[in-house]
């Protein structure tokens, strides 16, 4: 079963979960519906015969709870279900799905699920916080390696220094940007914001 461990809720009223493992998707069949519910994190689909267009024509295998599978060749469509509960549709992720593709996917989870956590825990506000090109760091060795910046004098780089700016060396002489100092201040002041 899959454990939140933090929530992400964008200004724009998005809801997003980073899980310890995304949600097994192992479908109970009725009639033409097939529910998948791993822990209160809900998928539903539903089988129309003689289509083959869903998925945009797809060949996939889904696992069934009776131990078969069912083989899905464009017949078998995403679609919502009534569970009896409050649900919400929520983005999910892990930090492992996030580090190859920082794209959220889309699952129906229980909502008392995330009140559970919100109720002890604080909601993050950054959708790139897992995101390691939101990071002072990752910007700071692109500028080192690909040699970005401008030619400072010693003189100015101690002034720059003082002011907090980050200096590097470029074929043995100081170098800044103003560019990457515009960058690292978004990105501490969206980190503090969060804080």
């Amino acid at each position: 079963m899959p454990k939140i461990i933090d929530v992400i809720r964008t200004k724009q009223g998005q809801t997003f979960l980073l899980l310890d493992e995304l949600p097994r998707c192992v479908y109970e069949r009725t009639g033409n519906l097939l529910v998948s519910n791993d822990g209160g994190f809900y998928d539903f689909l539903k089988i129309e015969p003689g289509s083959r267009d869903a998925f945009a024509g797809r060949a996939f295998t889904i696992k069934l709870t009776d131990g078969s599978t069912l083989e899905c060749k464009g017949q078998v469509w995403s679609c919502g279900a009534d569970v009896g509960i409050p649900v919400a549709q929520i983005g999910v992720g892990t930090l492992e799905s996030l580090a190859t593709c920082y794209v959220f996917s889309s699952a129906t989870v229980d909502v008392s699920l995330v009140n559970k956590w919100l109720a002890e825990n604080k909601p993050s506000s950054r959708y790139y916080k897992y995101d390691k090109r939101e990071t002072v760091e990752y910007w700071e060795a692109i500028y080192r390696t690909e040699k970005w910046g401008d030619r400072i004098s010693p003189a100015r780089a101690r002034k720059l220094r003082k002011r907090g700016a980050t200096i590097w060396r470029v074929d043995g002489k100081p170098t800044w940007s103003a560019r990457f100092e515009k960058r690292k201040a978004q990105i501490l002041t969206d980190i503090a914001a969060d804080a």
